[in-house]
């Protein structure tokens, strides 16, 4: 009975001491009616408890948290997301704006004459090779490629067994393989047979390879034939009778546009040489050059020296005015496709 009576004058005493504190702090808070079941906490905790504050608890885990900050993961994945929707949907916008309204090409300087900023250094045709064809998938289950000819001869370059190179897509120089064996499908395309592509997930690996051949290996022609590699960089020369002795110097063969690009009824067009034409007397090409294109007959085309690479012409009056300009496609920089996932 005396413990009793002690046990609650203490807790009296703490209580009024807990209101004389929050007398002279000013707050008015009234404090709750405790339970005598709480006599067995601590004298802080009954203080807290009475002017109505919690004791924060520890977290005895915190220690193993992988938790840096005190962001949510879910929330700070989801601000992420969002950052990278916005930041997707702003270039769309700018790709959109581009597209509508594309920079002006600059004149950046002048360049050297032949113009020569459309080589490019991997493609096999500049080092040796001639291209005869493309694979275009794989035929049956024993190996057989389809190839559809890029050349002028393509019985005797995929019809006969020999030496060939092939250069995969991915790859930049071409390999030499076997040819077996070739035979014709049809006007558009061959099959033919390489050594060591013996089932049909070989030759499908194969589809987008390109055929090649060594110029060394190019084929006999005849006077009057010559070979586009052949013309393509020879220089044509203006040969009148007031520039007999003296010819002048017109431009550079870009290109050779056939007969069949341009009607489409056999015999009734010649095959056209593309010229670049010179600007001006300092042999300076500008950004936008200037082409005509010239009838490959013996009437306009007087003399072709292809070891020498020297065209010699005598157009007719106002052919050489039949000019038009090549537009460089403006190429944006910098930008890269988003990405997938």
């Amino acid at each position: 009975m005396v413990l009793r009576q002690r046990r609650i004058a203490t807790l009296f005493l703490l209580l009024s001491e807990a209101r004389s504190v929050h007398s002279l702090q000013g707050v008015t808070t009234p404090i709750r009616k405790r339970n005598f079941c709480t006599y067995a906490l601590g004298e802080a905790d009954e203080l807290a408890r009475s002017v109505g504050q919690r004791r924060e608890k520890k977290n005895k885990y915190i220690e193993f948290s992988k938790v840096t900050s005190g962001k949510d993961p879910f929330e700070s994945l989801l601000e992420e997301s969002f950052s990278k929707r916005k930041a997707l949907d702003d270039d769309i916008a700018r790709k959109d704006d581009l597209s509508s309204s594309p920079p002006k090409i600059g004149n950046s300087g002048s360049l050297s004459f032949p113009d020569n900023k459309n080589i490019d250094p991997y493609d096999p045709t500049t080092f040796g090779y001639i291209e005869v064809g493309i694979v275009r998938g794989a035929h049956g289950v024993h190996g057989w490629v389809k190839v559809k000819p890029t050349t002028s001869f393509p019985i005797d370059r995929l019809c006969v067994a020999g030496i060939k190179h092939l250069k995969p897509p991915k790859k930049r120089a071409p390999r030499k393989v076997l040819l077996l064996e070739g035979k014709r499908r049809n006007a558009e395309e061959y099959l033919i047979k390489l050594e060591q592509i013996n089932d049909r997930d070989e030759a499908l690996k194969l589809r987008g390879s390109l055929l090649y051949v060594r110029e060394e290996e190019k084929m006999a022609t005849d006077q009057e034939e010559y070979m586009v590699s052949d013309l393509v960089g020879s220089e044509v020369f203006l040969d009148t009778l007031d520039t007999v002795e003296n010819p002048l110097f017109l431009g550079v063969v870009n290109g050779v546009v056939f007969a069949d690009e341009m009607c489409s009824i056999p015999g009734l067009g010649h095959d056209m040489l593309e010229v670049v034409l010179r600007k001006g007397q300092d042999g300076m090409a500008s950004l936008r050059d200037e082409l005509v294109l010239i009838p490959m007959v013996p009437q306009i085309v007087t003399h072709v020296s292809a070891a020498k690479g020297v065209i010699h012409i005598n157009p007719p009056s106002g052919l050489l005015d039949l000019t038009y300009l090549r537009e460089e496609r403006a190429k944006l920089k910098g930008f890269l496709p988003p990405g997938k996932g």
